[in-house]
Order: structure tokens, then C-alpha cells, then sequence
């Protein structure tokens, strides 16, 4: 038997940013990924306050200065592929934490 036998079942997601793409690829369950490069946090709080729940800006701006970069790129490929699964937007008017 084929992997592709029943290809119905199968699912994806892709994204990209520079040079990096990714793709997930699975079977029977919804997906949904981003790849952020650091450099893309060059204006994290205004996008922060825009699009990320609200506990999630608190997580970044109690993070000195310096860190605040790196801890947007740990969070919003989170928010990205999360609303990728569920197949809503992006600063959607529910914007509780659905993701670590």
C-alpha cells in the first residue's frame, strides 16, 4: 500500500521568511507553522499590543530591553500557526492565549 492511497487525508501548512522555508505535512488532524527571523522584531510593541493577547505583551514588556526581540520570535510563530489551525485571523476580536 501506498502512503498516498488516501490522500484526502492528508494535511499541510508552509511559510517562509528570507532564506528559511518550512512545511509540515501530516494526516488526519489540522496543521499550522511560522518561521519568524529575529530581524522581524524591529517593531514588536506596536505589533504586540495589535495582534497578541494580552498576557502575551505582558510577557514581553516585563523582559529587559535587550531580550524583548527574542521573546517575539518565541511567541508569535505560536499565535501565526495557531490561527492557521483554527482557520481564523490574526488579531481576531478572541484574543486569549491559545498557545505556550
Amino acid at each position: 500500500a501506498s502512503a498516498l492511497d488516501h490522500p484526502a487525508s492528508l494535511t499541510f501548512s508552509a511559510t517562509h521568511a528570507c532564506d528559511t522555508s518550512l512545511l509540515a505535512i501530516g494526516r488526519d488532524r489540522p496543521l499550522g507553522i511560522d518561521v519568524e527571523p529575529l530581524a522581524a522584531a524591529a517593531e514588536i510593541e506596536e505589533i504586540a499590543a495589535t495582534y497578541l493577547p494580552v498576557e502575551c505583551v505582558r510577557t514581553i514588556r516585563r523582559r529587559p530591553q535587550d531580550e524583548r526581540a527574542e521573546e517575539w520570535v518565541r511567541l508569535w510563530p505560536g499565535l501565526e500557526g495557531c490561527s492557521k489551525v483554527e482557520r481564523r485571523g490574526i488579531g481576531a476580536p478572541d484574543r486569549s492565549p491559545r498557545f505556550g
